[in-house]
Parts: structure tokens; sequence; C-alpha cells
């Protein structure tokens, strides 16, 4: 069963988390990507869903995100892919969240996944 994602939280060692420079702005970027953009996004490799309803997203050159995290995946065929998502596992090539097990298989598109903003407008 998909678990929940209206809470977020980012940390600032996650890989190509947003940061504050001493430069006029930089502050307002990190709030942007947070709140209201997301960031890390990536084109991944690969989205598979097994017979149980999980999916294992894979990009062989890393991605931005972290156990108990937010994804947001966009571009995937079948539809019911995209969207926010809870992770539920990841090592350094690969996250899995869960799905409804109807879209068992692998997915097709260019499929991007960034960390999910906290959903806030500008």
């Amino acid at each position: 069963m998909p678990q929940p994602t209206d809470v977020k939280f980012f940390r600032f060692d996650q890989p190509g988390a947003p940061q504050i420079t001493n430069t006029a702005g930089a502050l307002i970027g990190v709030l942007d990507a947070c709140l209201v953009d997301g960031w890390g996004l990536v084109t991944l490799d690969s989205l598979s869903v097994d017979v149980d309803g999980v999916a294992t997203a894979t990009r062989v050159t890393g991605h931005s995100q972290i156990l108990h995290g937010v994804v947001e995946i966009d571009g995937a065929t079948p539809a019911g892919l995209n969207g926010q998502h809870k992770i539920t596992e990841i090592s350094t090539t690969t996250f899995k969240f869960e799905v409804d097990p109807s879209l068992a298989g692998a997915a097709t598109g260019t499929i991007t996944a960034k960390v999910a903003p906290a959903g806030w407008e500008k």
C-alpha cells in the first residue's frame, strides 16, 4: 500500500542539495527549491514494478533521494506511477517506493525524478 507523502524533509548533505552561499538571492534559491520547485532532477535509467507493488527506480550514476524522503516522478507510462511517493529503500543507484500492484511491469517514457517540494506556491 502506498505511503503518505504529506510530510517532507530535506538534509543539507543530500547529494545536490541546494546550498546557501554568500551571494545575494542565495536564500531565496534554497527556499524556492525546497518549498516550490523541488530539486535534484534526474532522468531515470529504468523504473519497474514487481507484482507486490514495489517500484524500483534505477539511475546508474546516482540520485538525490534519502530513506523516507519524498520523490516526485514524471513522464512515466503507466501514468499511475507519476506523482509523489515516499521512499522505502535506497542504495547508491536505486530507490524503491510502493504503488498499486496493478501497475506491475516495466515503465516506459522519459522518466524523471526529483526531490519533491513542500507544495508551496510563489
